[in-house]
């Protein structure tokens, strides 16, 4: 099994789970900011078999 840490923008995070959801991935997001220009980001945090981890690219 392996965790797969993702940063995305807050605007692409509803997709981004909308997609995992249907390739019937689950995942748990975190809001977060600062970085460059202080946007609001999210982490995912998604847990996938050995196998999954090239779905979720």
């Amino acid at each position: 099994m392996k965790l797969v840490i993702a940063v995305v923008q807050g605007e692409d995070a509803p997709g981004a789970m909308a997609k995992l959801t249907e390739a019937g991935i689950s995942s748990t997001r975190i809001a977060t900011g600062g970085g460059f220009l202080h946007q609001g980001n999210v982490t995912l945090l998604i847990g996938v078999e050995n196998k999954q981890v090239a779905e979720i690219r």
